[in-house]
């Protein structure tokens, strides 16, 4: 389970939460959760890590060493909240913040310590759900399907708003307008 998070994350064959709901359903709520999260963890530091080795020495190549300065700069002062909005809603980079963070001098320890504090909560529900599935009946799973589908399809038809959301409300300027 925990190598099956860590590829999700990795290559990203499939969503975070689908794993989380198997754990649950196959370990329980609490060890599926655990299992859940040592999986992000590891592969969330690994794709950090991953990009940090190479994806620095390709941003050399296509921005001025300035630029990549100014970069750095506005991650490290804006960074900690913005990567705790990209990692705690769903975002147009899925999990590919994993690999935005790595990107930045951000330190490594902050960055796991914000992946657990925001993702504990999603996994703590998908594995829950995961756990009393075998409880569900048919209205439950109904219920639960059509609220994904629902959510699915804000989300489609919002994800431009929400990302230029995020993005100003990492930035400090006034958000009310876009949303």
């Amino acid at each position: 389970m925990i190598g099956l998070q860590v590829i999700q994350i990795i290559m990203a064959p499939f969503p975070g939460q689908l794993t989380a709901f198997v754990s649950g359903y196959i370990f329980g709520a609490f060890l599926g959760t655990v299992l859940s999260m040592i999986g992000v963890v590891i592969g969330a530091l690994t794709a950090f890590f991953l990009a940090r080795l190479t994806g620095r020495r390709l941003l050399k190549y296509f921005l001025h060493t300035s630029t990549l300065q100014r970069f750095d700069t506005y991650t490290l002062k804006q960074g900690p909240f913005l990567l705790f909005l990209l990692l705690l809603i769903p975002n147009p980079i899925g999990d590919g913040v994993y690999y935005f963070a790595g990107l930045t001098n951000f330190p490594w320890l902050p960055y796991i310590i914000l992946v657990i504090v925001t993702r504990l909560p999603s996994n703590i529900i998908s594995n829950t759900i995961g756990a009393k599935a075998t409880n569900f009946n048919l209205c439950h799973w109904f219920a639960l399907g059509l609220t994904i589908l629902i959510l699915i399809i804000l989300y489609y038809f919002n994800r431009k708003r929400i990302e230029k959301f995020l993005v100003r409300l990492a930035s400090g300027k006034n958000s009310k307008r876009e949303f």
